[in-house]
């Protein structure tokens, strides 16, 4: 997506335009369609072009409104442009013409503040006001966008990118290390607008933020996900065609390209649905959907693999086979470095440097979107919480809330529905769910301060940060156990998205490509925390609603497939046979990590370890630990004051 950033000094003189210049010297690279700035004396913005969508052609930002009282900067992908188009009385033939910028500024002409409300997509903009000399920030409800800001001097600086501020030599950035301590954690989720720089923040989802003449602060938030059940049709059928016409509608208005259009596919079923609703539409354009599946480049035995499904390549051929308008790539990246994620562009990202095994493949498969020409990259990433959300825990949650006569009115209906005994559904639904969770708990408690990743950092540093009053760990998955199965998804689904739009926003403007989630879009989530919660789990069958919707539209190996799947799962063996990996490590413990804080010695220990017997690293997580360490301790390095 395109990209830009900022500067506001409220109380007058010029901007600081050697700082601008930085922020635009890094910003400006290849792959993109054109670099625009405007200075002024209290605001100085700029802007990188990556034109997608056909109207982008007249997208010229910053903008300037009419009236010359604003103008704004961001980054945008808005939905259903004919619906606001009808808002603010534009002609199909002026839409046709009018840039998603263009709409921002007009909705916020007419609708002020409150246009949030109606702007639906993925964007964050940031508009200066002349007439009140103050400075709006403003973020969508859950999609792939990010804007973050840093106060300092009495200035605001503002980019979609932390790359781009902390290129700002002059600027007194500290590194923060409660939160780099936090982010050690497994389990960690970024919460508050917190990054691993003091004072530069994140603005959350469905947050707009006023900064006035003073340079104070006024957040606000304008959206709330709630689990509501206040949806209740008489059959079945209705819930299954409402979701079909939401579901399609949400893709539609995201084919939207002038050029190809690819996903990021797995055998899994959140993007196997978006591929079967994207290729439809795009047949009609006569095109075609173009996949992409990442591959094993290790044959692994059996003995390691276990019951896991490692190769995915299988289900997407089934897939091809039921769908015509698909064009699928299975990639493995025989060639491939793993020190490249340590770049040191990557290392100045600060609201999530840290590598995974997941972070080869999806660089990977945007590189060879780029090499091709693609643009748009479909993902389904928020579909586990969302579209083919399971509802497993909803009957147990009764159970531990002891809403006794409601479980057992739900009990009497599934054993009916189901055509299955009382037993029967208690066992798989009450009994099994509890167990699981049970046992989820015991382990992660009994692991908590055993194998996390303190491990990796020296026992001073943590003595000195424990024992600040101000620190605390905080457990962004574990809830209080009694906590109800509402809350628990309100819960998950709102740290999923907080966390996942921005970091597909990070990784894809990076590399000059958008990418789009429809399983992310907000009338979607409305509809699905609007409907009862036992439908997605029901008649004795996980996912229920979404296969009911999908039926006969997937082939059965995916739509009925329930075991377990692993697209890098033999990243172990990449790793440890990764020679430049080796000689990259090996150079950064000798002279970049800081010994005070981190414990060169266990990175080395492990790190031997994987190379050694890769295969002993499959049943834990001791390789995720050792990158999720090693890459905080190289954004570390890179960023000490």
């Amino acid at each position: 997506m395109s990209g830009f950033f900022g500067i506001f000094r409220p109380q007058g003189g010029p901007v600081d335009l050697e700082a601008f210049e930085q922020m635009k010297t890094a910003m400006q690279r290849e792959g993109f369609d054109g670099m625009e700035t405007h200075v002024e004396d209290k605001i100085a913005m700029g802007h990188l072009m990556l034109k997608v969508s056909p109207e982008s052609k007249y997208d010229k930002q910053p903008l300037k409104s009419s009236c010359g009282n604003y103008i704004l900067v961001g980054h945008f992908r808005l939905d259903y442009r004919d619906e606001l188009g009808d808002k603010l009385g534009l002609k199909q033939a002026e839409l046709e013409v009018t840039p998603d910028s263009q709409l921002a500024m007009l909705a916020y002409q007419k609708w002020k503040e409150k246009c949030v409300h109606h702007l639906e997509g993925d964007w964050a903009f940031t508009l200066y006001i002349k007439q009140t000399n103050s400075l709006v920030l403003l973020r969508d409800k859950s999609g792939v966008s990010a804007l973050f800001f840093f106060k300092y001097n009495n200035c605001i600086y503002f980019s979609s990118d932390t790359r781009y501020l902390l290129s700002v030599k002059a600027l007194g950035f500290e590194i923060d290390k409660f939160v780099l301590l936090q982010m050690s954690e497994p389990n960690y989720h970024s919460s508050n607008g917190f990054t691993l720089i003091k004072s530069l923040y994140y603005l959350q989802n469905s947050h707009f933020l006023i900064i006035d003449n003073s340079c104070d602060l006024l957040f606000s938030k304008y959206s709330l996900i709630r689990i509501s059940e206040s949806i209740n049709y008489n059959h079945f059928s209705d819930y299954v065609l409402e979701l079909n016409s939401i579901y399609s509608c949400a893709i539609k208005s995201r084919v939207n390209d002038k050029g190809e259009i690819g996903i990021y596919l797995s055998g899994g079923k959140d993007s196997s649905s978006v591929s079967y609703f994207a290729s439809k539409e795009l047949h009609i354009h006569k095109k075609k959907l173009i996949s992409f599946t990442a591959i094993p480049l290790f044959k692994l035995d059996e003995k390691i693999v276990e019951k896991k499904i490692i190769d995915e390549m299988s289900f997407v051929k089934d897939l091809a086979e039921f769908n015509n308008d698909l064009f699928p790539y299975f990639l493995n990246f025989p060639f491939s470095s793993i020190d490249y994620l340590f770049d040191k562009k990557n290392m100045l990202e600060a609201f999530n440097p840290i590598v995974t095994s997941n972070s080869f493949w999806i660089n990977g498969i945007m590189h060879e979107a780029k090499k091709m020409g693609i643009k748009n990259l479909f993902v389904g990433q928020l579909g586990n919480y969302t579209i083919s959300s399971n509802g497993f825990y909803f009957y147990s949650d009764l159970l531990v809330r002891l809403k006794i006569l409601a479980l057992y009115k739900e009990m009497k209906r599934e054993s009916r529905d189901s055509t299955n005994g009382m037993f029967h559904t208690i066992y798989h639904q009450v009994a099994i769910p509890l167990a699981q969770y049970l046992k989820f708990m015991f382990v992660y408690f009994k692991n908590k301060r055993k194998k996390n990743g303190y491990g990796f950092f020296e026992n001073g540093f943590l003595s000195d940060l424990k024992s600040d009053k101000n620190f605390e760990v905080k457990d962004s998955f574990v809830k209080t156990f009694i906590t109800s199965y509402a809350v628990k998804k309100e819960n998950q689904l709102n740290a999923s998205i907080e966390s996942m739009g921005v970091k597909w926003y990070l990784v894809s403007n990076h590399l000059n490509v958008q990418i789009t989630d429809p399983t992310s879009d907000f009338r979607l989530i409305s509809y699905l925390t609007s409907i009862p919660q036992n439908l997605f789990f029901r008649n004795g069958i996980h996912k229920f609603l979404f296969r009911s919707l999908m039926k006969n539209r997937l082939p059965d190996s995916i739509l009925w497939n329930n075991a377990y799947q692993h697209q890098s799962y033999d990243f172990p063996f990449r790793f440890a046979q990764d020679k430049s990996f080796g000689v990259f490590f090996d150079r950064a413990l000798s002279f970049n990590l800081d010994k005070t804080i981190f414990k060169n010695s266990q990175f080395r220990k492990t790190y031997a370890e994987i190379s050694k017997s890769p295969e002993n690293y499959f049943t834990n997580n001791i390789i995720s630990r050792f990158l999720r360490n090693f890459s905080l301790g190289c954004f570390y390095y890179e960023n000490k004051r």
